[in-house]
């Protein structure tokens, strides 16, 4: 159960060289030597914390020193694989078995970190972002360069900075033969995406598979740029059907490969316009049109003494308040050619909203239901804690509420913060509000800071109307407030005999 002072993540400690041991010269993994040597280092581990908190815990968990920049103390339980896996070692199946064990306590923890050896760290870290749909918590891979427990490892601050990440951080993503029954090959060409046009025995075999129905993806070997059909040797794969990678890695080229073939319910030629459209921040998607032609950046641009670092700038700073103003104003349009244009529709602004919270403040639906079509996050909360889901309920939008929550977004609003929402609402009578609140998903039953619910008030403010809602809803009236005392036995205390015979029929119903 998640305490409110607490922020609990998860470590699954897979293996790799943050958590072995040197023997005889040689570093090799052992068993529980992570676990056991974590839990007596004051920079990993509050032993003071987790003793006076924890006694009792038949799984004792690891808890980080006090943050300077939170009140939440970040507590983790770490879980270790047997057997312990060098990366090299890693396989399909431990793909899954990693997002099979994040599934399985997905809703028990804030966030997730996975310590991995560094060789295939980045294969995983590819795999898991398309194996690992929806999700809204982050998760964190990451390993070290030299074991945790010497002097000059890099493993201390990873497995720290990965904690901090996956604790308060949710941050709104082959080569084989040409012969059947491959369905997708990666190439790794040269420079911008080149090959030797001589060899027209390798275009003409990529060419029978591309009309097979093989996809064929095209990646250079370049740590920078992107594949290009500026020349002549990169044109030729163009024509006859390769999709540019872009700016895509092999590791990404190949898992995302992977993830758009498994997809049986796609046509072929979704799953090529997939491989070319970014879906977990794998790749960089050129649009026609410069961002510079929207007016005002171009407008801009034309200021003299300005370099090309300080337009990018201006963009940056002037850009996600563009798109707050469009969807302030409801102009899908110019979402729509800020987002073409490279604008970030998931950005925020100084206050941590996105355009998903402006738009369900203003009652947008239309422009709410555009954002959710491309995938902004509806579960981003604000520098006040509060989703889009309670922006749309702070304005009593039942249609941008319905809308959020078919979606699946969730109130963010804690619980009783959410009780004193509720009582503040019955105080005032305020039932639009109430209702709201409760199309999003709220429990009228819920108490506030004194366990007093929405119904104790109606009956100390003796609202008839009001009550009679309360209970339509399904309010309690047997439940008891942290000083025992129940909305039924506070009217009979007060001799509202009407209120009391409504809530007794209640009671017999």
């Amino acid at each position: 159960m998640q305490n409110e002072k607490e922020a609990h993540v998860l470590v699954l400690y897979t293996g790799g060289t943050i958590g072995m041991k040197c023997i005889d010269g040689v570093y090799r993994p052992e068993a529980n030597y992570l676990l056991r040597t974590i839990r007596d280092l004051p920079l990993l581990n509050d032993n003071d914390y987790v003793s006076t908190n924890y006694a009792e815990a038949e799984i004792k968990p690891y808890c980080l020193p006090s943050l300077n920049h939170s009140k939440k103390r970040i507590v983790y339980w770490m879980v270790e694989y047997d057997p312990i896996l060098d990366s090299s070692d890693i396989t399909f199946d431990d793909w899954i078995k990693i997002g099979k064990d994040i599934e399985e306590a997905y809703n028990q923890y804030v966030g997730f970190v996975i310590l991995h050896g560094t060789d295939t760290l980045a294969y995983t870290a590819c795999a898991l972002s398309f194996i690992l749909e929806n999700v809204r918590k982050s998760i964190v891979i990451t390993g070290a360069q030299i074991p945790a427990f010497e002097v000059r490892s890099d493993g201390w601050g990873n497995l720290i900075g990965a904690l901090i990440m996956a604790a308060y951080y949710n941050i709104p993503e082959v080569r084989a033969s040409l012969q059947p029954p491959v369905e997708g090959v990666v190439l790794q060409t040269f420079g911008a995406g080149n090959m030797p046009s001589q060899r027209t025995d390798i275009i003409d075999e990529l060419k029978k598979a591309i009309d097979r129905g093989c996809i064929i993806i095209n990646c250079s070997q370049c740590v920078r740029g992107q594949v290009d059909v500026q020349y002549l040797t990169g044109k030729i794969l163009f024509d006859i059907g390769v999709i540019s990678g872009a700016d895509m890695t092999a590791e990404a080229a190949l898992t995302k490969l992977s993830y758009v073939l498994s997809k049986d319910c796609w046509e072929l030629s979704k799953k090529k316009a997939m491989m070319m459209e970014n879906i977990r921040g794998e790749l960089t998607v050129i649009k026609e049109k410069p961002l510079r032609e929207l007016e005002i950046v171009s407008q801009m641009a034309r200021f003299p003494h300005l370099n090309t670092f300080e337009i990018k700038f201006l963009r940056h700073a002037f850009l996600p308040q563009l798109l707050c103003h469009a969807a302030n104003s409801g102009d899908i349009e110019l979402l729509n050619a800020l987002h073409e244009n490279g604008a970030n529709l998931s950005a925020v602004d100084y206050s941590g909203r996105n355009v998903l919270h402006i738009a369900a403040s203003a009652g947008h639906v239309d422009v709410v239901k555009y954002l959710l079509t491309q995938g902004v996050n509806f579960q981003l909360r604000d520098q006040w804690g509060e989703n889009a889901l309670a922006a749309a309920v702070r304005t009593k939008n039942k249609i941008c509420i319905e809308t959020l929550r078919s979606a699946g977004a969730t109130l963010s609003v804690n619980s009783s913060r959410l009780g004193v929402e509720l009582c503040l609402c019955a105080s005032r009578g305020d039932m639009e509000t109430l209702n709201s609140w409760l199309a999003a998903g709220a429990d009228i039953n819920q108490q506030d800071y004194s366990g007093k619910t929405a119904l104790h008030i109606a009956v100390e403010s003796r609202n008839e109307q009001l009550l009679h809602y309360l209970l339509d809803q399904g309010a309690d009236p047997n439940k008891s407030d942290y000083f025992d005392l129940t909305p039924l036995g506070h009217a009979e205390k007060l001799n509202l005999q009407n209120l009391v015979i409504r809530m007794k029929e209640r009671k017999v119903q």
